[in-house]
């Protein structure tokens, strides 16, 4: 039972982990895009 728990707990910290590096990643691009656009209005 204490292994189960464990590999459940393992999961869903391994899926927060994903779900930030894909939140960091879609920050930067929106960055990136907000600096192209700027640069597009001049």
């Amino acid at each position: 039972m204490g292994i189960t728990c464990k590999m459940t707990e393992l999961k869903s910290v391994m899926r927060k982990m994903a779900n930030q590096q894909e939140k960091e990643k879609a920050e930067r691009v929106n960055a990136k895009k907000k600096k192209e656009e700027k640069k597009s209005e001049k």
